[in-house]
């Protein structure tokens, strides 16, 4: 039992969040568009220059930030295609994502619900580049601006793991042990759907 007594375990997780106000894109027109921070690494992201656009499936080298069009098939996991999606543009040479989506992609609400709390960060709640979502057909077809995306915050949290223990009453069987685990929200955020929560 925990040290008060409870079924409480009270212990503290390396945990992740954004900045307030995070990530923006300003193009050379003087235009702020409507962006969100989906996700950010240890680094931040400071770039002026023009941003190339490639498709989903870009197989040649890269460098710096690009623009990709989301192409997100009906159903599918979002976390599970933009892991492969960014890990195989970082592959190429690529420092960031910026995201065309249209307003109903799930992925805004992917991205609101991390700027909601602080994540634990795991292969599959970290992404392997920095990505900005923008409102699909915003954007010119050549787009020269400024691009920032801030470093993502580190830290601890207290959490409270739950143990129990229920005896039993056959004789033969007492000093054996069956252990039941559980997982809530082992996953994070990113699952298909109004709720985007990956309930345990």
């Amino acid at each position: 039992l925990g040290a008060d007594g409870s079924y409480f375990l009270p212990t503290t997780i390396a945990t992740a969040r954004f900045p307030e106000g995070s990530g923006r894109l300003k193009t050379d027109a003087g235009e702020d568009l409507r962006t969100i921070l989906l996700a950010a690494t240890e680094k931040a992201i400071e770039f002026d220059g023009q941003l190339p656009r490639v498709a989903a499936d870009h197989e040649q080298e890269l460098s710096g930030p690009v623009i990709v069009t989301e192409s997100l098939e009906p159903g599918a996991s979002p976390a599970r295609w933009l892991n492969g999606l960014c890990f195989r543009l970082r592959g190429l040479g690529a420092s960031a994502l910026v995201l065309e989506a249209d307003d109903s992609s799930p992925l805004w609400a992917m991205a609101a619900a991390r700027h909601q709390t602080a994540w634990i960060p795991s292969p599959r709640s970290n992404f392997a580049l920095p990505i900005l979502l923008v409102e699909k057909g915003k954007l010119p077809e050549q787009v020269v601006g400024q691009l920032d995306i801030p470093a993502v915050l580190t830290g601890e949290s207290p959490v409270r793991n739950v143990a129990a223990i229920i005896r039993g009453t056959d004789e033969e069987l007492a000093d054996e042990a069956i252990l039941f685990s559980a997982h809530v929200d082992h996953l994070g955020i990113g699952a298909p759907g109004d709720d985007p929560i990956y309930n345990g």
